[in-house]
Parts: structure tokens; sequence; C-alpha cells
């Protein structure tokens, strides 16, 4: 399935938060590993709670889900759940690659 036509330019991009739920402890080894997937970004990590919030950008959606399965299969992710969903134009511009929702900083 291919992300449907966005106004604004750019090509479509999904856009999904995700909550990682692991151990506590120190999530630093589990945050490198996850940003190593394609298209995850990790903003978060609560050592005390092990919870880690990720984002992750995709072309279509089925890229999007297999990215969720990806990052759900990581040795050490106890489970990670999709909180938020979006499809967005990507930013021609970006400098590093990557690409940020329209009208919303990094």
């Amino acid at each position: 399935m291919v992300a449907p036509a966005v106004q604004g330019g750019g090509e479509p991009v999904t856009y999904s938060g995700i909550l990682v739920n692991a151990a506590p402890g120190d999530l630093a080894p589990l945050a490198n590993e996850l940003e190593r997937l394609p298209g995850t970004r990790v903003h978060q990590q609560d050592p005390a709670t092990g919870r880690l919030v990720l984002t992750l950008e995709a072309p279509t959606v089925n890229d999007e889900v297999d990215g969720l399965r990806r990052i759900q299969q990581v040795p050490g992710v106890i489970s990670a759940n999709l909180v938020y969903h979006r499809i967005g134009a990507g930013d021609p511009a970006a400098a590093d690659g990557s690409s940020a929702p329209q009208g919303e900083s990094r």
C-alpha cells in the first residue's frame, strides 16, 4: 500500500510515534541498537521505567508496519506500540536526509 499524495510538495511519508518498553536500567545500548534501524530515532529514555519514545519515518504504510515489527524483534524490547500515526509530505530540504512533518520543528 502506497501512502496517498499530500498537499505541500515532497513525497508522502508516514510518521509514527512508538512507545517501547524494556527492562529498567541502562537503556543506552538498546537505544543505539534501535537507532540503527532505518528511519528510527530515539527521542526520550527513562531508565527508571524502561521506556523509550521513538519516531519512525517510512515511505509507505507497509514499510511503517514492517519497521514496527523490526523494533518489536530487537533483543531487549519487551513491547513496542504505535501511539501516533500521520501521513505527511517529506521535507526535500532536510539536510540530514530525514524529514519532519510540515509545520512541525525537530
